[in-house]
């Protein structure tokens, strides 16, 4: 039985090295939390920022058609591969229990497409991810978020990713080679033994 455990051993730390290092990169949505205020977004209609009501930090829009006019908040950025894409999600809240919203999808080629978040009866927080409401065949472009008529939706963390492969510094590599030589060594000194 002692001599199993390490070639175990062996075999895990093997399969966890050849484990591809794929990572998220940084938001590619800026201020998508609206800390900075509307930097990198256009308000649309009645929207308006709120620090009444945040997922988190201390500001979220605020989605309320007060006028007839709509509400809304728009954002764009470079153009991403649908296919690229690692996370795109956002945080919703309807304060009114109605309907939250309609999001609209931009792609490169001019087209769109949109998807519709409902939460009803949900006062809380919710997390949508957007992913799989994309076309893979497209490069998305930008992002705009409409509230839901006669209701007050509250949006917060707006996040979008791109899928990056992590490529080891050589010092790192060097360090894991020297590592596994020493595993490997130990473990044939043990099963000579």
């Amino acid at each position: 039985m002692m001599s199993a455990l390490p070639s175990r051993l062996l075999a895990a730390v093997l399969f966890a090295a050849a484990l591809p290092a794929a990572q998220a990169a940084d938001n590619l949505i800026s201020n998508g939390s609206f800390e900075s205020g509307s930097t990198g977004w256009t308000l649309i209609g009645d929207a308006t920022l709120s620090s009444s009501d945040a997922y988190d930090g201390t500001v979220s829009s605020l989605l309320q058609d007060v006028s007839g006019s709509g509400a809304a908040v728009t954002t764009s950025f470079s153009a991403i591969a649908v296919s690229e894409i690692a996370e795109l999600s956002l945080w919703l809240r309807n304060a009114d229990l109605g309907p939250l919203s309609l999001v609209v999808f931009g792609y490169s080629s001019g087209s769109t497409g949109s998807t519709v978040l409902e939460d009803f009866g949900n006062p809380d927080w919710t997390q949508f991810s957007l992913l799989s409401s994309l076309d893979s065949s497209q490069s998305l472009v930008s992002l705009t978020v409409y509230g839901g008529t006669g209701s007050a939706s509250y949006v917060d963390d707006v996040l979008l990713t791109r899928i990056s492969s992590a490529v080891p510094e050589p010092h790192s590599a060097a360090l894991f080679a020297a590592g596994l030589i020493g595993v490997a060594s130990l473990i044939r000194r043990r099963m000579q033994a």
